[in-house]
């Protein structure tokens, strides 16, 4: 009501954190489409507590020995239930851990069971290749968020000024990187990178909404109104 009553329009006043978009950039280039997939530990939860309540639903679970376990569940409270769910659910994931390794090692010749598997666990060249590549990609991101941080003792760089050429340089940036991706170990860096640019672009014609990115440019005494017109 009090918006509609002033002309207050939201997406004009909104100030985006560029650290959280340059995140989100980085994210496309290294997980592609769906970044959530490896690491919202959330949906994770989620995902081991349905298969728990599945485990518990069938089987011996579910006959009539069990219904001690109806007269606890309406006794505890849900907050407490939920608590002794995550800690057979830790046992539970540490017991499978237990049992993989276990089945694993039994697999190998007796002379590599004397070795610990820790031998087994190395870097390729393939994935040295991989990983100097992700370097050379995301070195300028890196460098970027550093200066977007500013310096909070001597007051400089973090300025609100910087986002916009801030958000050109990535852009042309990463145009260069698709013209020299074939360079890179494997195909899917292609379309990684394409993805970063993608979501990069996405937010950077977000800031056409916000009128102060383009004041904070006009103003400078270095840019003006020729930085924007150009």
């Amino acid at each position: 009501m009090l918006a509609k009553e002033f002309g207050f329009i939201a997406k004009w006043r909104r100030l985006r954190c560029c650290g959280h978009i340059i995140n989100l950039v980085v994210r496309q280039i290294l997980f592609g489409k769906d970044p959530d997939a490896f690491e919202d530990e959330e949906a994770q939860a989620k995902e081991l507590i349905t298969e728990h309540l599945l485990w518990r639903s069938r089987g011996l679970l579910k006959s009539s020995s069990w219904t001690a376990d109806a007269m606890l569940e309406r006794a505890l409270k849900p907050e407490v239930r939920k608590a002794i769910d995550a800690l057979v659910l830790d046992e539970v994931r540490n017991w499978g851990e237990y049992e993989r390794r276990r089945i694993k090692n039994g697999t190998r010749d007796a002379k590599m069971r004397r070795k610990p598997t820790i031998i087994n666990d190395f870097l390729t060249s393939d994935d040295w290749a991989t990983l100097t590549a992700y370097y050379y990609i995301l070195k300028p991101f890196h460098e970027v968020t550093k200066r977007l941080e500013g310096n909070p003792i001597d007051g400089e760089l973090g300025a609100l000024w910087e986002v916009l050429p801030v958000m050109e340089f990535l852009l042309e940036y990463l145009e260069g990187v698709k013209q020299n991706v074939a360079r890179f170990p494997d195909e899917y860096f292609r379309v990684n990178v394409n993805l970063g640019w993608a979501k990069l672009d996405e937010y950077y014609k977000l800031l056409d909404d916000s009128p102060v990115y383009a004041a904070s440019i006009a103003l400078h005494p270095a840019f003006g109104w020729e930085w924007i017109e150009h």
